[in-house]
């Protein structure tokens, strides 16, 4: 399951690289955190890890990959994951922008939750299997507040069995058309 989340991370503008001071950056600093390179507008042109920058030049360091967070993320972003290089020692994360290339947060997988998502297609799957309606009939709507894949699939569960949803978080207006599902703040 590709979950999201926050981190602060050391941002440089492309025009200003210099191989040296971000090999000093990740020796005195951290050697696990991305340092994501941005263009002359703050927009996300791509990252360089530690391991990237060793042996190599700055060039061929950075690393473009990326998610587009919109309908086709939890697809799109686990053949990114599989493109991805492996960080050892480490949680490979990869940087999320939106379309106009902002960046927005970073994913990573979380490979422990995937039993959930297996969960929700068997329900899916199963016809005779007692659905969400049928064990919680005094709801009449539900709202959704976190965003992650597993999120969205229970969305979609939902919204199939015909149950009202609503989601809540600045990560969903850029995943979901407010037409199929209700937005919020």
């Amino acid at each position: 399951m590709i979950r999201f989340c926050d981190k602060e991370v050391c941002c440089v503008h492309v025009n200003v690289l210099d191989r040296q001071q971000i090999l000093d950056y990740f020796l005195n600093v951290n050697r696990k955190d991305p340092v994501c390179v941005l263009d002359e507008k703050g927009k996300f042109v791509g990252s360089i890890t530690y391991s990237s920058i060793l042996g190599r030049e700055l060039q061929d360091a950075m690393n473009m990959e990326c998610m587009i967070l919109g309908l086709t993320t939890w697809e799109e972003g686990r053949k990114c994951f599989e493109r991805c290089p492996v960080q050892f020692g480490g949680i490979t994360m990869i940087p999320v922008i939106d379309k106009e290339r902002n960046l927005l947060c970073f994913a990573y997988q979380d490979d422990e939750a995937n039993r959930e998502l297996r969960m929700l297609d068997e329900l899916m799957e199963y016809k005779s299997a007692l659905t969400f309606l049928d064990l919680y009939p005094e709801y009449s709507n539900v709202t959704v507040y976190g965003c992650n894949e597993l999120a969205y699939a229970f969305v979609m569960y939902l919204k199939k069995l015909g149950m009202p949803v609503s989601v809540k978080g600045e990560l969903w207006k850029n995943i979901i058309n407010s037409n199929y599902i209700k937005g919020g703040g």
